[in-house]
């Protein structure tokens, strides 16, 4: 048997034992879209509502399936994911460069949109149990570079850099071997893709034909047989324009291959050295399919406690639309009449006051009213959603609803918080597949960009910086750090609450630090990022000068100044500097020290004029910031906070520092 025909095989036998899994994705797609009162078969697809209903039946749906649905994932992908790159060594320049590497990887995810794919996802995940990205490296995209000689000015060498793609993929089109439990440690893995017979020729030079018909059902893509391309009258539109291709990846053989099933022609192949390259986030790991003799195979694919609420949801339409049958049984009652009255249908009608005509000839007619409804009818609907949401863990404090007994601010959030730990594995998931994300990026970026790339980012207090990167010289490591959770929706109201208590404890030294945790941190950051860039050209300017003097300006903000100082100063960039320079460097931080303690002696003498002023003042109960102790102050305390040791052993004598 030749290598295509086997890989062929075994995609067929891993759809076919992905199967059930299938159905139950599907099911659960169909409750999100809605269609409460219709069922999925792999045979038939979406059944069809009863044709004959009677006009008054009820089937309304109350989708609470697809609102605990979109709530879990806008609180999993709240917030974009916060990550560092370890350096490779502690020296300041792999430091620096792990920095730079950090900020290829914000490039990457505002390029690629990725915040609006990791939402499609996580809801993926969250209805079929488990989401895919499917990251590549497209030479094609990137920037446009270009080398000139720099004796002739003529251009010596240009080209793209190429830049990673990455494809949020439906768990229908990914294959992975149904006896791996980790997606990262599978042999192999495919994707069967749907695309246009030009985008193929295009990406390998081969000429397609497409074809929507039954061959190769197993391989063929689900929109290939969609009834756009096979049902409409001008189906032959389409029917030659698209194809099914299969993506396989061999991790443990190193190599790849690209084909098209239906005509059986190989596309593409070639080495790859790295994992296949199919990023997996599930929400409840599966151990694996029950079976004859235990637990089974495809322990890769996860599951999701959505599928345990499509019976729930059901009952609770019944419920409901059956409470809304008697209510209008209830306010239009059937008619008991004799059945020698004659009784006219056409004038039973509702009405108010219209006439019931009959023979006269029996009785009057009356209304047969129903019988007396118990207490628990009513309530049962409200029941099985309070069932629905201990299931999901979603409760009305995570999508704001009324939480009866609980009134207050912080109970609230306190259950909110509850809810969100159940939650904590699929967070937890969704950072694992994003730091793989992050590893592979950075590892195709070293190995196949070409070029210097321009890089802008929004930096330190979202200033934008600009810079180029060199992927041979400029990552060294390609060890990413996710945050758990990072792109969880923590509880806002809580978390500053709990942040005013620690202020008030005394926990936070830095007025600054605790402005930006309380989310306030923007008011001066453009001030702020400005005298640091500004220190960091002095700091570049005297390096550069050998040794030249910078002067300190009365328009400095000497306090960010000596931070950006005392940051450079205890790094290893400065102690590989020659002694006279890190001389001038003392004397420049001694310079913006020395403004700094006048303009501190300053404020405090002016604050003791005020305590004198106000001793003998009458009490008064209005507002005053002298009578706040609460409240950060800005002036007296902040060279105190930044260099604790000013105030104790550390003076200004004679221009020179001294302890």
């Amino acid at each position: 048997m030749s290598y295509l025909a086997d890989i062929k095989q075994i995609c067929r036998a891993t759809e076919q034992a992905k199967a059930p899994h299938v159905a139950k994705a599907y099911q659960n797609i169909v409750m999100f879209k809605g269609a409460h009162f219709q069922d999925w078969s792999d045979v038939y697809g979406l059944s069809q509502h009863h044709r004959n209903k009677p006009k008054w039946r009820v089937e309304i749906a109350f989708n609470y399936f697809q609102t605990i649905a979109l709530t879990l994932a806008a609180k999993l992908t709240m917030n974009r994911p916060g990550w560092a790159v370890k350096p490779a060594t502690r020296d300041q320049d792999d430091r620096d460069k792990a920095r730079l590497s950090r900020c290829l990887l914000d490039y990457i995810w505002e390029e690629l949109g990725c915040q609006a794919k990791l939402y499609l996802t996580a809801l993926q995940m969250i209805l079929t149990g488990i989401g895919w990205w499917a990251v590549y490296w497209d030479r094609t995209a990137g920037t446009r570079w270009q080398s000139t000689n720099p004796e002739s000015g003529e251009v010596a060498k240009e080209g793209v850099t190429g830049f990673p793609r990455i494809d949020p993929v439906l768990m229908f089109d990914i294959g992975i071997d149904p006896f791996s439990s980790d997606t990262r440690a599978a042999e192999w893995g495919y994707r069967i893709r749907h695309c246009s017979t030009e985008w193929a020729k295009k990406m390998w030079a081969k000429t397609l034909k497409g074809d929507p018909s039954g061959e190769d059902d197993e391989l063929t893509h689900r929109l290939q047989s969609s009834p756009a391309l096979t049902t409409i009258t001008d189906s032959e539109v389409f029917a030659g324009r698209y194809v099914s291709v299969v993506e396989f990846y061999d991790a443990s053989k190193e190599k790849f291959t690209i084909f098209a099933p239906k005509e059986g022609i190989i596309l593409d192949r070639g080495p790859w050295k790295l994992p296949v390259p199919f990023l997996a986030a599930r929400a409840i790991p599966n151990i694996g399919d029950i079976e004859s003799g235990g637990i089974g195979s495809n322990a890769w694919i996860g599951e999701t406690p959505m599928s345990s609420l499509c019976e729930l949801q059901r009952i609770f339409n019944r419920s409901m639309c059956q409470l809304i049958e008697i209510n209008n049984l209830l306010a239009h009652p059937r008619i008991l009449a004799h059945t020698s009255a004659r009784l006219n249908p056409f004038s039973l009608v509702d009405a108010p006051g219209s006439v019931v005509e009959y023979s006269g000839m029996a009785p009057p007619p009356t209304p047969f009213h129903v019988g007396q409804v118990s207490g628990w009818s009513f309530q049962m609907p409200e029941r099985i959603k309070d069932y629905m949401h201990d299931v999901s863990g979603v409760h009305e404090a995570s999508y704001g609803g009324n939480m009866g007994s609980i009134q207050s601010g912080r109970g609230i959030a306190i259950m909110a918080e509850q809810d969100a730990t159940k939650f904590a594995p699929m967070a937890r998931s969704l950072s694992e597949m994003i730091r793989q994300a992050a590893v592979q990026n950075l590892k195709m970026w070293r190995q196949f960009a070409d070029g210097p790339a321009t890089v802008r980012v929004a930096g330190r207090n979202a200033a934008f910086e600009v810079f180029q990167f060199y992927a041979d010289r400029d990552i060294t490591s390609t060890d990413v750090v996710v945050e758990l959770g990072s792109t969880y929706a923590g509880n806002q109201a809580l978390r500053k609450d709990q942040l005013i208590q620690m202020w008030h404890a005394g926990a936070f030294q830095d007025r600054r630090m605790f402005l930006r945790m309380m989310e306030f941190g923007d008011l001066d950051e453009d001030a702020v990022d400005t005298h640091r860039l500004k220190q960091t050209r002095e700091i570049e300017e005297i390096i550069a000068g050998k040794g030249r003097q910078v002067a300190v300006k009365p328009w400095h903000d000497n306090y960010i100044h000596l931070d950006r100082l005392t940051e450079f100063m205890n790094s290893t960039t400065y102690d590989a500097l020659p002694l006279p320079l890190q001389q001038q460097l003392e004397a420049h931080f001694e310079g913006h020290m020395n403004i700094e303690q006048q303009r501190m002696a300053s404020e405090q003498q002016a604050a003791q004029q005020r305590g004198v002023a106000s001793a003998g003042a009458p009490k008064s109960e209005s507002f005053s910031l002298t009578s706040q102790p609460d409240i950060p102050s800005m002036g007296l305390d902040r060279q105190a906070e930044a260099f604790p040791g000013a105030g104790m052993g550390t003076m200004l004598q004679g221009g020179g520092l001294k302890q």
